[in-house]
């Protein structure tokens, strides 16, 4: 597996030729210390990298696209004494959040027609995870996979007593959830027409920690980027949050998961734990707290409306924006 790397001043940015092709750079993924590039023609992703974390990741690709889950089609996949990679199909052009953004952008709010067409893949996905459930019913580490040792040992100031006795709440109310395959980071920027990307973060999880989430993930980008804007790029109202959660109800009863809705602070507070993870390393080496205190701020509310059986409303986390 050859690879030559060179600048192109013409697309400002990185152009990785590979197997005869030339591939633009889209990202890089610490986590699995991979590199994500598209092809020219916008028809294929690469991912390249570690080789562990990559044969994981398409091997699990291949599992779950067998399953039914509405994920891109894995084209190849190989390997060198360094490194691993995997050729996908591309999802589409757009995901759901860059339609969002556009639609909110110009005129404010999010065409339900819109909406609708991700709840669409959701229910999908969420059909694909209740009816895998036997294939996944394993025994998962509800701790690791929402990072709290890392959150509990970067943030001390936290009520660390107030944190265990949430999580072992949590953990006796989730008891009575079906296990499944867990994206990790469903929020709409990662959902397509044709398909959910970026399972990066995917573990074995209760059902609805991924879709019980999802509408609301975009709030926790909501600390300042400047003195006029913030890094929250769309905002989906209380009316359209509400549509979707019926949606996403009804499909989780046809599946034979009743009250499903009643773990949703349930799964809101694991988010807002998972979304301090690393936060600490990150202010640090950037130098910049704005992220750090804003996710705190929501975590510290969510744990006391937790505790006292009371609607975490995902719609306060703007009053904790500081300049």
């Amino acid at each position: 597996m050859k690879t030559s790397l060179n600048k192109e001043k013409k697309y400002q940015k990185e152009i990785l030729k590979f197997k005869g092709e030339k591939w633009n750079f889209i990202k890089e993924r610490m986590l699995t210390n991979s590199k994500i590039y598209k092809s020219i023609d916008g028809l294929k992703y690469l991912h390249i990298g570690n080789n562990k974390n990559i044969k994981k990741e398409a091997l699990c690709i291949k599992k779950i696209k067998r399953l039914g889950f509405p994920i891109p089609e894995l084209l190849e996949y190989d390997k060198t004494k360094k490194q691993s990679y995997y050729i996908e199909k591309s999802a589409g052009d757009k995901s759901f959040g860059d339609k969002f953004y556009k639609e909110y952008f110009s005129q404010s709010k999010i065409n339900s027609n819109t909406l609708e067409s991700m709840c669409d893949v959701v229910c999908l996905f969420l059909r694909s995870q209740i009816r895998s459930s036997d294939y996944f019913n394993s025994k998962y580490d509800l701790r690791k996979n929402i990072m709290l040792k890392n959150i509990l040992v970067e943030n001390p100031d936290l009520n660390h007593i107030k944190v265990e006795l949430c999580v072992s709440k949590i953990e006796n109310r989730l008891y009575s959830l079906p296990t499944t395959f867990s994206h990790g980071d469903l929020t709409p920027r990662n959902i397509f027409e044709n398909g959910i990307i970026d399972i990066e973060f995917n573990s074995i999880m209760p059902v609805g920690y991924d879709v019980l989430t999802l509408p609301i993930m975009e709030r926790f980008w909501g600390f300042k980027k400047n003195k006029n804007e913030t890094y929250e790029n769309f905002y989906l109202s209380e009316k359209q949050i509400s549509h979707y959660f019926k949606r996403i109800e009804a499909e989780a009863k046809i599946n034979g998961i009743k009250d499903f809705l009643t773990f949703r602070n349930d799964f809101i507070l694991l988010k807002a734990i998972w979304s301090l993870a690393n936060e600490k390393y990150s202010a640090k080496k950037s130098g910049d707290t704005s992220k750090l205190n804003f996710r705190k701020k929501i975590l510290i509310y969510c744990i006391d409306k937790y505790l006292n059986n009371e609607m975490i409303e995902t719609k306060k986390f703007k009053t904790f924006i500081t300049i």
